[in-house]
């Protein structure tokens, strides 16, 4: 070989090497993009849920909050697609770097369509004459199929239950098998709709008016009052004391928020109720009740939210409001609460008897010194001013500071009632099994055995029994 043609080889051979270390540098390039996208799509992910847990926590349902929460989804899903791009751009260099022998390995086959999918068969027409010479004889040698998979839309159905009604002429009477019971008495809504109502609205934070949107798209028109219908639901959770019960949920159906409802439900129940400050439970408090008063524990989420709507500076100013219309007095108010709130973070999970010490040592100075600063800010204010209207939501009705502070009396009482809704959600309404077969055995089944459809208790069935 002469030397030019050794020479030729060899620039050759390092032009070959060059350009396999440039495809190896661009696949390193690209697999650092893919994990740069992918990492900067999990922190905007987390971004995203520390918003929503700070809109449960502060209970804030302002429109600058939604409109935060709507533009961290929106580059959510942008970031998302960038990052899928990313990938895929980086197993294509990967590829075209893992030559060998100019051997290149081909891509990946997708994996076939589980076989447990039906299968609908689409022929197209096929050619009644040869594409070539235009005779008609031609003879079928086979098929290709492309798989495509699809999905179809939620199906309705209307269940007719039929009752046959039979008569003896002799008798002069007539026999019919009685009606089956239901969900709700003389409701229209079959188990699995009541299930899926129930966890889209308290599981999955869907107002019920966009649920009726959806449901009108699919050809079927529910008016939001008839799926409005009040629904009560009472809470245990003992886990922020330490307490060995399991935390449940309990719903009950009412035609409207009058007081009858929560006195019915809880006839000849006693203990303490935390809720707002509802009207409709003061028979429950009364000290002549039949079986004497139930103990009522206020929330000091909707206490703080009353200030809070007055000294969200950060969304005043976004909304264009003047300096003047935020409230000084407000924004101290919600300084001392979260330094409440501060002191029950901490105890959270430990047992009553410990976090009733804590509150009688940490608390109970903050407490004071809250009631004997609103009362003071309160003789100063208008009774029209809206800061006055926040003060006496806590003040303006005999015992409401006793409820309100009831906590400081028993370590099982906890600051607000939000940690156990939002901790109830996941544990019994993210079932949707369990809560539609609850609601369709429910009806037939004796009350000495309710307690076996209780989530605890199911929960050891196996899926074929439960479904």
């Amino acid at each position: 070989m002469s030397d030019a043609a050794s020479e030729l080889a060899r620039l050759r051979a390092a032009l070959a090497a060059a350009g396999a270390r440039a495809d190896v540098a661009e696949s390193e390039l690209a697999q650092a993009r893919a994990v740069v996208s992918c990492s900067e799509a999990t922190i905007q992910e987390l971004k995203l849920e520390i918003a929503k847990l700070r809109r449960d926590k502060y209970g804030i349902s302002s429109a600058r909050r939604a409109r935060l929460i709507d533009q961290l989804e929106l580059q959510l899903e942008e970031m998302e697609a960038a990052a899928t791009d990313d990938a895929l751009a980086a197993d294509q260099a990967s590829e075209k770097a893992s030559t060998v022998r100019a051997f290149t390995r081909r891509h990946p086959v997708r994996n076939p369509f589980p076989d447990h999918l039906s299968r609908e068969r689409v022929v197209v027409e096929a050619p009644v004459a040869c594409t070539c010479c235009g005779s008609d004889r031609i003879v079928k040698m086979g098929e290709d199929i492309t798989e495509t998979l699809e999905v179809i839309p939620r199906q309705w159905k209307v269940i007719q239950t039929v009752r046959e009604k039979f008569t003896r002429r002799a008798c002069e009477k007539i026999s019919q098998p009685p009606a089956p019971f239901h969900a709700i008495p003389r409701g229209w809504a079959g188990p699995s709709l009541i299930a899926k109502l129930i966890l889209e609205k308290y599981g999955q934070h869907q107002p019920l008016n966009r649920q009726a949107e959806r449901f009108a798209r699919e050809g079927v028109e529910l008016s939001l009052y008839t799926l409005a219908d009040r629904l009560w639901t009472y809470v245990r959770d003992d886990r922020p004391w330490n307490g060995g019960a399991p935390p449940a949920a309990f719903f009950r159906f009412s035609r409207d928020r009058a007081a009858t409802n929560p006195n019915q439900h809880l006839a000849g129940w006693q203990g303490v109720l935390q809720a707002d400050a509802y009207g409709g439970y003061n028979d429950l408090y009364r000290k002549d009740r039949d079986t004497g008063p139930v103990t009522s524990a206020l929330c000091w989420s909707h206490a703080r939210r009353k200030f809070f709507e007055l000294a969200d500076i950060a969304g005043n100013v976004r909304e264009g409001k003047p300096a003047h219309q935020i409230s000084p007095v407000a924004l101290e108010a919600v300084k001392r609460i979260d330094a409440i709130f501060d002191i029950e973070r901490e105890i959270n999970g430990l047992d009553a008897d410990a976090r009733l010490a804590a509150r009688q040592n940490l608390s109970l100075p903050l407490v004071n010194g809250l009631h004997d600063w609103l009362q003071e800010e309160r003789a100063k204010l208008s009774r029209h001013n809206k800061v006055a209207k926040a003060i006496n939501y806590m003040f303006e009705k005999r015992g409401r500071w006793q409820a309100f502070t009831a906590f400081l009396e028993d370590g099982r009482i906890c600051l607000t009632n939000n940690a156990a809704e939002r901790a109830l959600r996941g544990v019994a309404l993210g079932r949707k099994s369990w809560l539609a077969d609850l609601l369709a055995r429910l009806p037939d089944l004796p009350v000495s055995r309710v307690h076996e459809l209780l989530l605890w208790n199911w929960k050891a069935l196996s899926l074929p029994q439960a479904a």
